[in-house]
């Protein structure tokens, strides 16, 4: 067999540094030491003119937690005056110390996280970015510089030095806008290629169709993908935080706050992350002063909806079904993704405030500077213990009337190391119950960056009968709530990133059927350096309460443009044109067809007679040009062997090859797919796993 297969072998081509990690010491004055099950709360107290109050005791202060009264352990005043203020306080004392002249010595760490912004939005943030770097400098606090586009890049790393952080700013001033699809950019597509008239030629209507129903899939994928972009990436920052000393606070511009139904559950969850970690998050809406409030824009669209349905019952269409459906939802994708809305709820809830309204951003920004200096600090005992994993609501009560008090909401009571959303906490209690496995194909891949990072996407599929549709005859709707808890873990067992999401989907009841068809999708991506992982994920079926568990190994070899690299082995399940206006960054765009992975489903010879496959490599830079041979194997055993001619490096420095082997002399079976990848320094080899079936 072996050297029948080599014979019919055919292959056909188709065209910042780290986050430092503080260790200096602070003063005890500045300390508040916390014991088991106490709850560290800061607030920021001020007067009906905005001016800071700084006369408090404890005896004003009352703190409440899901209605009931709490015994405060601690509370005081943390104030540090500007270092060039205890400057001239020392000279004025000829240089002797007076503790009565030295401002608390405790320290805050800011990190500037600016959002896929449009140019005239990045132009303002920066210009603001920059105005509040230039009056951080008196309090010489720790301030990082990142961007979010298709993933998290850090800038600047936290430091001291100011002019590193501008020049990060700068840098962030000239990155390229990250163009995304508009909601309903598909759907405006299938309403126009609908109106196309009945021609003697069907297949230039259904062409059309079949077009903009992939813009449509695609569109929706890609609005995922953004939201998923900002939680990630605003979640990473947080998990870096944690462990600081001092005031943390995030100042994050952005001007459209993209989240989907399939990522709400992330987006809402980041509040509780923030407030476990003690992060205030101060929120800017780098639009600045819109000419048109998103409020009136959802107006005018749905204005324009209406028109839309009254056009169609004028020609003969219908006034009720799938395409208003779609325009409904075109316009709540407007409503939600309200970058106010969005904005208030992350600052609000975590104790800061949003800018917005406004083109003179850097002033309403001196007054974060103002609360990184000025807080009050305090702790209580909460009187219930019990690590539920429940939200615990937080209410501060004053006992001046005249006064405005700013805190966080709340905390969810969780041990060390355990998850902040409810929905994982239940996946993992479901999963000690849980009797026979649910159906779930799940894989995770490497994809080697010029940087010494590696994009990891992991990927799970959920078939229709993994899924219970609880069914609301009165209301003629359906609902799904279905949870994939997906944690990275490093060598030694810890946590790296959590990567969960929760699935709470509905619909109409005439197309239950067309939803159980199509089944779930779970796609997620993280960048992880060099070195040995474990992904587990857990699939929850919430109504049946049933859950399984997969392991997947994972080895990430991310050398950056150093060494020669390569990326997984990709069995390809189906190929289709990708959009005009894809996304560079897409892992699985090649040339003009955009690649879906084989997530292990077998290989049926009755339903495909090739097997395609797909691999990208990173050349060293300044090395020798890679070759790369093919390999099949069967029980470790060789079957054929041959080598790929590579196509030359993309203007990024990858070399993405797919292509495809012929099944016909490959009888039922495992097999193994080998890519072996070498240049005059080094060798690296990848392989991938597939079964074929009759």
């Amino acid at each position: 067999m072996k050297n029948a297969f080599a014979t019919m072998l055919v292959i056909a081509l188709t065209g910042a540094q780290p986050v430092t990690t503080f260790c200096q010491s602070q003063s005890d004055q500045g300390k508040v030491k916390i014991a088991t099950g106490e709850v560290l709360l800061d607030m920021v107290v001020r007067d009906k003119k905005g001016r800071l109050v700084k006369d408090l005791k404890a005896s004003d202060v009352e703190v409440y937690e899901d209605g009931a009264l709490q015994k405060l352990e601690s509370f005081r005043l943390i104030t540090r005056a500007d270092e060039a203020e205890a400057d001239k306080a020392k000279a004025a004392s000829g240089g002797q110390t007076k503790q009565t002249v030295i401002p608390e010595s405790g320290f805050s760490t800011v990190a500037m996280v600016f959002d896929n912004l449009t140019p005239d939005s990045r132009r303002y943030a920066c210009q603001a970015a920059k105005a509040y770097v230039n009056e951080n400098i008196k309090s010489k606090d720790y301030v990082g510089v990142f961007a979010l586009g298709s993933s998290l890049a850090p800038v600047q790393s936290f430091t001291r030095d100011m002019e590193l952080t501008k020049k990060a700013i700068d840098q962030v001033e000239t990155t390229a806008y990250n163009t995304n699809i508009k909601p309903g950019t598909g759907q405006d597509l299938l309403n126009k290629a609908e109106k196309l008239p009945d021609l003697q030629d069907p297949s230039q209507k259904q062409f059309a169709l079949f077009q903009a129903t992939v813009v449509e899939a695609f569109e929706k994928l890609e609005l995922q993908r953004k939201g998923l972009a900002t939680v990630n990436g605003l979640a990473a920052i947080i998990e870096a935080q944690k462990n600081m000393a001092g005031r943390k606070a995030i100042l994050f511009f952005s001007d459209e706050v993209t989240i989907t139904p399939e990522t709400g559950a992330q987006f809402a969850d980041l509040t509780s992350a923030a407030n476990k970690a003690n992060v205030t998050i101060y929120t800017v809406d780098a639009a600045g002063l819109r000419s048109e409030s998103q409020t009136t824009e959802a107006a005018r669209n749905q204005r324009a909806l209406a028109e839309r349905a009254r056009n169609r019952a004028d020609s003969g269409g219908l006034i009720l079904g799938q395409a208003v459906l779609k325009d409904m939802e075109k316009n709540e994708s407007i409503v939600n993704n309200s970058a106010l809305g969005r904005l208030e709820q992350l600052a609000l809830w975590t104790g800061g405030f949003v800018v917005s309204d406004t083109n003179d951003m850097a002033k309403r920004l001196g007054r974060v500077d103002e609360e990184l200096r000025t807080y009050y600090l305090m702790s209580y005992a909460t009187t219930n213990q019990n690590l539920d994993g429940k939200f615990r609501r937080i209410e501060v009560k004053l006992k001046r009337s005249d006064l405005v008090v700013q805190s966080r909401k709340g905390y969810y009571a969780a041990s060390s190391g355990a998850s902040f959303a409810d929905f994982e906490a239940a996946a993992i209690a479901a999963l000690n119950k849980s009797g026979a496995p649910l159906p779930v194909r799940a894989m995770a891949l490497s994809f080697p960056q010029a940087a010494p990072v590696a994009r990891v996407p992991v990927i799970a599929q959920i078939p229709s009968d993994a899924i219970t549709f609880v069914e609301d005859k009165a209301a003629k709707t359906w609902t799904t709530d279905f949870r994939v808890i997906a944690q990275i873990k490093d060598r030694e067992k810890q946590v790296v990133k959590n990567l969960s999401q929760q699935f709470r989907l509905n619909g109409p009841l005439d197309k239950l059927a067309e939803a159980k068809r199509n089944g779930l999708n779970y796609y997620r991506e993280a960048e992880l350096p060099t070195g040995g992982y474990e992904i587990e994920i857990i699939a929850h079926d919430a109504p049946s309460a049933k859950a399984s568990m997969h392991r997947i190994p994972l080895e990430v070899a991310a050398e950056g443009e150093s060494k020669l690299s390569l990326s997984s082995v990709i069995i390809v399940a189906s190929a289709s044109p990708a959009p005009g206006n894809r996304q560079a960054e897409n892992l699985f765009v090649v040339g003009d067809l955009l690649l879906t992975p084989n997530v292990d489903a077998p290989i049926r010879k009755s339903v495909s007679k090739q097997l395609p496959f797909f691999f990208t490599i990173r050349p060293a830079r300044g090395g020798a040009a890679p070759t790369a041979e093919l390999e099949i194997l069967q029980n470790g055993k060789p079957l054929a062997k041959l080598p790929l001619p590579l196509p030359a490096a993309d203007a990024s420095g990858r070399i993405q090859f797919a292509s495809a082997l012929p099944l016909d002399s490959l009888s039922a079976g495992g097999y193994e797919l080998k890519i072996s990848v070498t240049d005059a320094k080094s060798a690296v080899s990848r392989s991938a796993s597939f079964t074929v079936e009759p």
